[in-house]
């Protein structure tokens, strides 16, 4: 084996391997990315998934504070009136937990 040749030979392998260095970066970071994405939209679905629990247990206590708190005459208006705030006072408060990050912060 010449010199040159084996010069070639070492340069070949320093590009391929510099070459397999660059690609497995770009694809750390394209899974890095991948990861946050995939954290940010689970995170979506919980907090929707918090504002419908919120709705349902608001709405369910607001009925029974409602229920009681109405004059005998006005029991259903009352449970009804109840339920309603409590399930937007519930949304609200589903709504706001947890706190997602924004992509790229």
């Amino acid at each position: 084996m010449t010199p040159s040749s084996l010069l070639r030979r070492l340069s070949l392998g320093a590009l391929a391997l510099a070459f397999s260095f660059s690609c497995l970066a770009a694809a750390t970071e394209a899974s890095a990315k991948t990861a946050r994405q995939r954290a940010y939209e689970n995170c979506k679905v919980k907090k929707k998934e918090n504002q419908t629990d919120g709705v349902i247990v608001g709405g369910a206590t607001g009925a029974l504070a409602g229920n009681v708190i109405a004059g005998k005459k006005h029991k259903t208006t009352g449970t009804v009136l109840g339920a309603v705030a409590g399930a937007l006072v519930g949304s609200e408060v589903g709504k706001n937990r947890p706190r997602c990050a924004k992509l790229g912060q």
